[in-house]
């Protein structure tokens, strides 16, 4: 884009050069309604931001305020294209010091405080939109698609060989920018299937062989629980979900409720689900028969012992959730399927444990997870449980098996860390320092804190 001197704050307010465009009034409105046309008219560059940033939308009409946003937009396409660049010479770099493209992933991941899971796709999205989704990233840096459009695109053909990738993207790149990312989503399924109907299926097959369940935290006690499945089993389980929530609305509104005492649908729906999964062991429970092929489930919390009693009002943390209010927690005191572990209420660390052995007793290994809750690679979220117990200080080397040279980390980074030339290393305070193999240092901090912190 080429701005000229009429882009320029100081010859806007010359009326002179104004009439000679054919305007003989000149109001902020008016200037603000050129700049946003002339910002929709050319294509994104650094000039535009600041073009962009000149502009008060309180001074602009409603429907001009509509289109700044629009122009804003496609800036923002412009940014997420050059970072797709970027990202693309960071995985070059790694490569060039020798190790692999998909290791470039935990230097992302870092760098950006992306989990794992994300960090991949981050590098995997980039390389693809780099190489041969050029016509994408061109839409893209155009601000003809937004960033989230792009990511459709480069996810929906990731395991497409390229020419099958190059006829899915002609076939929906001229519609996209027209379409709401669901509307694309659509499109691109229909299009995947069209350009490689036998690989469809295979890919269908293998989806189906990787269902599971997630769990991720919300805020006020509550947490999400997500299920991928196939899509006849996904409308079997909404359509029994739905029709046990209706008879219990029905069942209810017999009862007399109504307004803010009746649960809604979605409500309704939430209970018929955990009703499903937790009536059959509650019922074994009440018998006192838990049956032998089905072990009972065991929540760990980890709480100061003034708010145990009742004393003080801090947050406690559940292990796979985080920050739970002390009311809840003191609610699981009474039950015999959860473990305590008290901590220090005025630094919030555990008390200490250790052997000698290489490998941790149980009751070490059980403090190590508590403690440090997650991964200690930053970004990433994988319980302790599901965790390697890494030696700080290698045992061969003479570290040892102690809570001060322990700290879980996850398979893919315990690897990483071993075996691709990352060093890490523990101060005495528990704070952690990583060190990439291209040289940038990350600052861990431990996960306790004093109640007074967030």
């Amino acid at each position: 884009m080429s701005i000229d001197v009429l882009d320029r704050p100081g010859d806007l307010d010359d009326d002179a050069l104004w009439a000679q465009r054919g305007f003989t009034t000149m109001t902020p409105a008016r200037t603000g309604r050129m700049m946003v046309d002339r910002a929709l008219a050319a294509d994104p560059c650094p000039a535009l931001t600041g073009a962009l940033t000149g502009i008060d939308p309180a001074a602009l009409d409603p429907d001009t305020r509509v289109d700044l946003i629009r122009a804003w937009a496609r800036l923002a396409g412009w940014v997420d294209a050059q970072q797709q660049v970027a990202l693309a010479a960071v995985v070059a770099a790694t490569e060039d010091c020798g190790l692999t493209g998909d290791d470039a992933r935990h230097e992302v991941g870092v760098a950006l405080r992306l989990s794992p899971g994300t960090a991949y796709a981050t590098v995997q999205r980039a390389v693809a939109l780099t190489g041969r989704l050029t016509d994408t990233l061109a839409a893209l840096r155009r601000g003809e698609i937004s960033g989230r459009q792009a990511e459709a695109i480069a996810d929906a053909v990731e395991q497409l060989d390229d020419p099958a990738a190059a006829t899915v993207q002609d076939r929906v790149l001229a519609k996209a920018p027209e379409q709401t990312l669901a509307e694309l989503k659509a499109a691109l399924r229909r299009a995947v299937i069209a350009s490689d109907p036998a690989g469809a299926a295979e890919r269908a097959a293998k989806a189906a062989a990787d269902r599971r369940v997630s769990r991720s935290p919300l805020d006020d006690g509550m947490a999400e629980l997500r299920a991928t499945l196939t899509a006849t089993d996904t409308e079997l389980v909404w359509a029994e979900l739905t029709a046990r929530a209706q008879a219990e609305h029905i069942r209810r509104t017999d009862q007399g409720l109504r307004g803010a005492d009746l649960p809604g649908m979605d409500a309704l729906r939430a209970d018929a689900l955990v009703d499903a999964v937790l009536a059959p062991h509650r019922d074994h429970q009440d018998r006192g028969d838990t049956p032998r092929e089905q072990p009972r489930a065991q929540l760990r919390v980890t709480i100061d012992l003034p708010t145990l009693l009742g004393l003080a009002q801090h947050p406690a943390e559940l292990a796979g959730y985080g920050p739970l209010h002390p009311a809840i927690a003191r609610e699981l005191a009474s039950d015999a399927d959860w473990i305590r572990f008290t901590t220090d209420p005025q630094t919030g660390e555990l008390l200490d444990l250790g052997r000698t052995r290489y490998r941790p007793s149980r009751r070490l290994a059980a403090f190590i997870r508590a403690r440090d809750q997650v991964c200690q690679w930053p970004g990433c979220s994988k319980p302790a449980e599901r965790c390697d117990l890494d030696h700080t200080c290698d045992y061969r080397c003479g570290g040892p098996t102690s809570r001060d040279n322990l700290g879980p980390f996850c398979r893919q980074h315990h690897n990483a860390k071993t075996h691709g030339r990352w060093r890490y290393r523990r101060d005495p305070d528990g704070t952690g320092h990583l060190t990439s193999p291209l040289g940038k240092t990350h600052l861990i901090r431990p996960p306790w804190r004093r109640p007074d912190q967030c």
